[in-house]
């Protein structure tokens, strides 16, 4: 995630998050087809590790999003005559 958020397209960084949003839920349906007891205890023994990934992968999309603003800013820095200072401390602790 941190080598696509230094590529300067907005949001790309993101495409983990969603995938991994959305496998679990193919997942879950597919074996709710197939069988519902089993499919629903499949869901209720992965829903709580299932919540703290996808915080945690939401938290770091929030840093990563301060770190590709900064890099888009330093390149669009480059092709203008007023030069603003951006620094990535300063947006990290932003975020």
């Amino acid at each position: 995630m941190i080598i696509l958020s230094l590529i300067p397209i907005q949001f790309l960084y993101f495409s983990n998050t969603i995938l991994t949003a959305s496998l679990p839920g193919i997942l879950f349906g597919i074996m709710l087809q197939e069988n519902f007891k089993i499919g629903i205890g499949l869901i209720v023994s992965a829903t709580p590790y299932f919540v703290f990934e996808i915080f945690a992968f939401s938290l770091f999309s929030s840093i990563l999003f301060e770190l590709n603003q900064t890099v888009r800013s330093k390149i669009g820095n480059s092709y203008t005559k007023d030069k603003k200072e951006v620094f990535f401390i300063k947006k990290v602790i932003k975020g």
